[in-house]
């Protein structure tokens, strides 16, 4: 498919940290052809609306990558931090300020998605219900739902249930208008905001998608049950991750993958093969610090984690400890999106938390019996809730790494006493640490939105 998500390209125009249609250069059949005068057009079919959403590489299929950066699963090597661009080493030492003045394409990236997803909902009122117009109001609802999360994931403070409501969120924006003004309320508000939007568009979203790169509903219940352990509603954690996994639910035999290869998983770009774990399709931002530097290594108590039979600790890192374990298949883009394995675990630990201890062991063991050497694994045995929770959230590490999520994990974890963790870095001989409730857990807005951060 080189590439079937990319059907089509558009260009942005940024007006104040927000974002303007300016340009939509159509690859496919004139699509919006440019103006000679730059004119800003308006999609005029529902062929056009599609179109924006399905921007995959360049807007909609992304996610910010800072919070790997500033998280524990990853370092820089000695004596490279120089060779790292600015806002990678403040965020890696957990700076005041993290930016340089330029593009911010964490901060970005999410709010031309909402801003795209905000464009398409709007021009649907002009049309009559049908299946297309519901499959497309669906997706773009997911979409703004998506990228809302991530901005408050990497911006917002962790979410506790007993005080959101008193802290402050991240900017919402539910219109297409960028001359209306931004408005931020609680962390409850916004979290509300991604619940709504997705409990919208679950029910209309599509069994089956063409492509992953269009979220389908299990796409939905994935990101509700993500949504939902964040916001520690375990028992609709999961019921959602249930939904998920009763309409998808392979997992890979890690002792099919081929472990001589510099990238073991299949190449999804490129279409080298399928991988049946993912639901959906989103990568890191491209970025030099997990996708392309050769000096950005797996954490030392991480990597000693794996046993010696744990396929993950051959497939997911080289020999120079570097990660190779992205389910994209490549090391410039690293895989973010959601998969089957992470819904697993979600579940498992849904389940130990609400008293379901024989199931939650179950999922852990089915997962496993996947990733170990084949006839190495013996089931665990684990009948002490608070153990199994431990192991559970000790292989989510392991399984999850790289794609964006440790660091979410490392906020909600730490409002538990008995999970709290300081980081530390030593960076050309000076210490930093970050402790468990700093402030520091939400990165700062970018200082050209110094106003909304007031």
């Amino acid at each position: 498919m080189k590439n079937k998500y990319l059907i089509k390209r558009t260009c942005l125009q940024m007006v104040g940290g927000l974002f303007m249609l300016s340009v939509l250069c159509g690859c496919e059949n004139g699509f919006l052809d440019a103006k000679p005068n730059k004119a800003i057009l308006v999609p005029t079919a529902l062929g056009h609306y599609q179109a924006l959403l399905d921007n995959a590489r360049d807007v909609m299929n992304s996610t910010p990558y800072l919070g790997e950066v500033s998280a524990d699963d990853f370092y820089m090597a000695e004596n490279t931090f120089e060779s790292y661009v600015e806002e990678d080493q403040n965020a890696h030492v957990w700076a005041d300020r993290i930016y340089p003045e330029r593009s911010i394409s964490d901060w970005d990236l999410p709010y031309k998605q909402i801003f795209y997803a905000n464009v398409v909902l709007e021009g649907l009122k002009e049309y009559s219900i049908n299946q297309d117009t519901e499959n497309l109001k669906g997706s773009a609802l997911f979409y703004r739902g998506w990228a809302l999360f991530h901005i408050a994931q990497l911006f917002g403070p962790p979410y506790n249930p007993e005080n959101a409501a008193s802290k402050k969120g991240v900017p919402v924006r539910v219109s297409a208008d960028v001359t209306l003004p931004s408005q931020i309320g609680s962390l409850q508000d916004t979290y509300e905001r991604i619940r709504s939007d997705l409990e919208e568009a679950i029910p209309l979203l599509p069994l089956e998608q063409p492509v992953p790169t269009r979220p389908s509903k299990a796409a939905g219940y994935a990101l509700m049950a993500r949504l939902s352990l964040v916001m520690q509603e375990y028992g609709k954690a999961k019921q959602y991750a249930d939904s998920t996994l009763a309409l998808q639910n392979e997992l890979i035999d890690y002792n099919t993958v081929d472990p001589a290869k510099a990238m073991p998983f299949p190449d999804l770009y490129l279409n080298a093969g399928r991988n049946p774990e993912v639901i959906f399709l989103s990568v890191l931002v491209p970025n030099l610090y997990l996708g392309s530097s050769p000096n950005t290594l797996v954490d030392t108590t991480l990597y000693r984690s794996y046993a010696d039979a744990d396929l993950r600790k051959l497939l997911f890192i080289n020999s120079n400890k570097q990660f190779r374990g992205s389910y994209m298949g490549q090391r410039f883009y690293q895989f973010s999106g959601l998969a089957v394995d992470e819904m697993v675990l979600t579940r498992a630990e849904a389940n130990v938390r609400t008293g379901n201890t024989a199931a939650a062991l179950n999922d852990l063991n089915n997962l496993l019996l996947k990733r170990w050497q084949e006839g190495k694994y013996e089931p665990l045995s684990i009948n002490d809730p608070q153990d199994l929770l431990e192991r559970i959230l000790t292989e989510r590490r392991k399984e999850l790494v790289g794609r964006g999520i440790r660091w979410g994990d490392l906020k909600r974890l730490n409002q538990e006493v008995r999970f709290e963790k300081v980081l530390r870095r030593n960076v050309n001989g000076k210490e930093y640490t970050l402790p468990p409730h700093d402030s520091r857990y939400a990165l700062p807005f970018p200082d050209s939105e110094g106003a909304l951060q007031e």
